[in-house]
């Protein structure tokens, strides 16, 4: 199904990523695994993969606060000639504030994580895909940017983007044999938890009709399917993973 695709996936070394480049490769694709920075953990998890699935993980390295460093990695990447299949933006960043709390700098910062730089990658990948005439693009969005739950103005605004992007997306590039989807995770059980208070982990806990956590494998599951031929018909959506939020 994802026999020998080549996936690129941003923030592949911890979380959902982590998870997400795990489930691509238990289903044999090819890994280009996004990192902020090489660590002994994250060349460890490669080498176990790629031995435990036997496929290829290449590792790209680049700091979304870095824009120098972004354009010359995704340079290398385009000028590399490789085919890119699936394009997953997961990388992210959590920010809780009030709306009245809210600076406008941490406000640049969280859209710049979460949908600027996004946005610059999609735009570089999707030349590679329209010369192949074909590829599948898959967005981290949230419930979030659906819901806009309290005290996420500028995490809410960005994932609001990613989907207004992903629709744009989809309604301009179908035509040309490339799909685009996204997906809104609800509270999910990864570092980022760290970022809720004891209050908001409360909240989402007492609105989850299943009654427990997600866990990153949760969304890398929907996100495999997306990016398979038995989601061909599926085109500017975006799949909620909330656990069945009331």
């Amino acid at each position: 199904m994802l026999n020998s695709k080549n996936v690129f996936i941003t923030g592949s070394n911890r979380g959902i990523g982590k998870a997400i480049a795990e489930e691509f490769a238990k289903n044999g694709a090819n890994i280009i695994a996004h990192a902020r920075k090489e660590t002994t953990e994250f060349l460890e998890f490669i080498k176990i993969t790629e031995n435990k699935y036997k496929i290829e993980i290449t590792p790209i390295y680049f700091d979304f606060n870095d824009e120098e460093q972004i354009k010359s990695e995704l340079k290398k990447l385009y000028l590399s000639k490789i085919n890119i299949d699936v394009l997953v933006n997961s990388a992210g960043a959590y920010f809780s504030g009030l709306y009245s709390q809210t600076s406008l700098n941490k406000l640049k910062e969280i859209m710049n994580i979460d949908f600027f730089v996004p946005f610059q990658i999609t735009q570089i990948i999707l030349k590679i895909m329209v010369k192949q005439k074909s590829g599948v693009i898959i967005n981290m969005s949230s419930i979030a940017g659906i819901d806009m739950t309290p005290n996420t103005i500028a995490y809410s605004s960005a994932k609001a983007s990613i989907i207004a992007m992903t629709k744009n997306i989809a309604s301009e590039y179908g035509q040309l044999g490339i799909r685009c989807n996204a997906v809104a995770p609800g509270l999910i059980n990864t570092d980022m938890i760290k970022n809720h208070t004891e209050e908001e982990i409360e909240y989402f806990n007492q609105l989850v009709t299943l009654k427990r956590q997600g866990i990153p494998e949760d969304v890398a599951k929907v996100v495999k399917f997306l990016a398979s031929d038995d989601a061909s018909y599926i085109n500017g959506q975006v799949i909620r993973v909330d656990g069945g939020i009331k």
